[in-house]
């Protein structure tokens, strides 16, 4: 995978492609959240959010599930690629992703580091300027 570079508000998709013997499970990683395909009964379907800790995306429960509040973010899996896709990026999506792969045998990893481009909007209004000049 190679690094990228957007601008904030942009939509991400980073492809991860994998190939193994028996269930291979993926997941993908960054800044300490984690993100799955999870599979029940032969079906895939999507894990939701994990996190160590309590922050403005998601949290941990404690039975052991999970609590996912942001709809920016979707992870689909198929035939040995998995895709995170992240919609309306900004600052705090920056940083190194992780795409890990394992099977009985091991694990293996791939990363990509994104960077976001902050585009600064300014909004002029024109005021009149009284001269001072002349007056005394």
């Amino acid at each position: 995978m190679e690094n990228m570079t957007r601008t904030r508000g942009d939509t991400i998709e980073l492809v991860c492609e994998f190939s193994g013997d028996g269930e291979v499970k993926t997941k993908w990683l960054h800044l300490g959240q984690q993100w799955s395909v999870r599979r029940t009964n032969g079906e895939k379907r999507i894990s939701d959010f994990n996190s160590s800790s309590q922050n403005a995306i998601g949290s941990s429960i404690s039975d052991g599930s999970t609590n996912n509040e942001d709809s920016r973010i979707t992870v689909r899996e198929t035939d040995g690629v998995v895709t995170l896709t992240v919609s309306a990026i900004d600052e705090d999506d920056a940083g190194q992703y992780q795409c890990v792969a394992e099977n009985e045998a091991g694990f293996d990893q791939d990363s990509i580091f994104l960077s976001i481009i902050l585009i600064r909007k300014f909004h002029i209004t024109s005021r009149s300027l009284e001269n001072s000049y002349g007056h005394e």
